[in-house]
């Protein structure tokens, strides 16, 4: 009977029958206004962010979440479409806005490392452990300014980025 047992719960774990699918999306309220956001966690989502993307659906974006508080800068290399951005601090309160237009492409005859060194950086001017990216207008629309406070389960984020981090090493 035990060993029945034993084996029940191999074939299950075996057949991902115990795994738990990730997170991919939170919701998040700004201003009374509900929000998916599209997780970006661990290096390689962080980095790659929304480049190459032409457009968010209304009422979505992109919630950067960071292992550790760290002053951060972004930038739109690769990006193609305008992108409003939110810093936010480790309690999900607003300490640094930005509006983010669109850079010209990589022109004829310009290196890739000319092309990354004309773009303007974004930073947050503070230590951070989050980044949201609206659609642009949002800022305005919004009337999103610091000090505001994103309502958002602050522990659960932390605890997903603790797994992805734990899964990535």
């Amino acid at each position: 009977m035990r060993c029945a047992a034993i084996a029940m719960v191999v074939l299950l774990a075996s057949i991902g029958g115990c795994a738990a699918k990730p997170t991919t999306h939170v919701s998040i309220v700004v201003h009374g206004q509900k929000w998916s956001m599209e997780l970006a966690l661990g290096d390689a989502a962080i980095q790659r962010g929304l480049m190459g993307r032409t457009s968010l659906a209304p009422g979505s974006g992109m919630l950067f979440v960071f292992p550790k508080p760290t002053t951060r800068s972004f930038w739109m290399a690769w990006c193609i479409m305008p992108i409003d951005l939110v810093f936010l601090d480790a309690r999900g309160r607003v300490v640094a806005t930005w509006e983010m237009p669109v850079e010209p492409p990589i022109g004829d005859g310009e290196s890739e490392l000319a092309y990354l060194q004309r773009m303007p950086s974004y930073s947050s001017q503070v230590p951070v452990r989050f980044a949201a990216e609206f659609p642009a207008g949002t800022i305005q629309d919004d009337d999103i300014k610091r000090g505001d406070l994103f309502d958002m389960d602050i522990a659960m984020l932390f605890d997903i980025e603790r797994r992805q981090s734990s899964a990535g090493r």
